[in-house]
């Protein structure tokens, strides 16, 4: 399988999915941003849960998150009405904003879904694909932000 390199998730701004014990994220790397290892998705299976994502019917409404300090032209700037119809499909969204953050390993959660999606709720071959990147350490209903060691 054919993954991206350090160096192209460089100058990307590319978007990822992860799993913590029920529900789902969609992240946007803000080109810089880090995607930790045992996260990382093929360039294939990443084709495959874009598309199917893009599917999703709105089942939720998303509720804005008020980030401290942050304004709002630059909330703006990371916040779309694309990255919320995910969040209408029962994502939580998370930016590695890193414009506002200063740290290429946190990603900042700037929407959620009233109803989440849970991972029970897809068909088999997504959930399978979307089980491989879980980590049960998340919590995306409870953490506003999520960060990672230095060395993924």
């Amino acid at each position: 399988m054919t993954y991206y390199t350090d160096e192209e998730m460089q100058d990307l701004d590319l978007i990822w999915y992860a799993v913590d014990q029920h529900h789902l994220a969609v992240l946007a790397t803000d080109g810089p941003g880090v995607i930790p290892a045992h996260l990382r998705a093929s360039r294939k299976e990443l084709d495959v849960l874009f598309s199917f994502m893009g599917t999703l019917p709105e089942c939720s409404d998303a509720l804005a998150e008020h980030i401290p300090g942050l304004t709002s032209d630059h909330w703006s700037s990371h916040v779309n009405e694309v990255d919320l119809d995910y969040v209408r499909g029962g994502l939580f969204f998370y930016d590695a904003m890193t414009s506002y953050t200063r740290d290429r390993h946190a990603y900042i959660r700037t929407a959620q879904p009233t109803v989440p999606l849970s991972i029970d709720q897809l068909p088999t071959h997504v959930r399978e694909l979307l089980l491989r990147l879980k980590d049960e350490n998340l919590d995306f209903s409870r953490d506003t932000r999520l960060q990672w060691a230095e060395k993924e």
